[in-house]
């Protein structure tokens, strides 16, 4: 925090896309996640898949946060999406991975 300014976060308002099972995905809603402030928030980035490397990236307008931010979040919510996530996708747990999510699925908080 610089200057007594708060870091802006998000919190997930409906069920994000991707290739996590739904209920997996539901799981978000209502997390707050602060955004990675050395991105331009939000901004269009090309987007593709966790799980299914595959995917073709589509360019989507989307807010930037760190991994680890968003899934300490996570298991705060919800332990056991989190455990999905941990077994599902464990490339992004570590230093300095992104999450993209959809702005259509966040409001941005202080």
């Amino acid at each position: 925090m610089v200057g007594g300014e708060q870091m802006q976060r998000i919190r997930i308002v409906s069920i994000p896309g991707g290739q996590a099972p739904e209920e997996i995905r539901r799981a978000w809603v209502g997390v707050k996640i602060p955004v990675d402030e050395s991105v331009e928030q939000p901004s269009i980035q090309d987007t593709g898949g966790v799980i299914a490397r595959g995917d073709q990236p589509v360019p989507k307008r989307v807010f930037t946060v760190f991994a680890l931010d968003a899934f300490g979040a996570l298991k705060e919510h919800d332990a056991e999406a989190w455990g999905w996530w941990n077994c599902n996708a464990q490339q992004f747990f570590c230093e300095g991975r992104h999450l993209l999510f959809d702005e259509s699925a966040c409001e941005l908080i202080n």
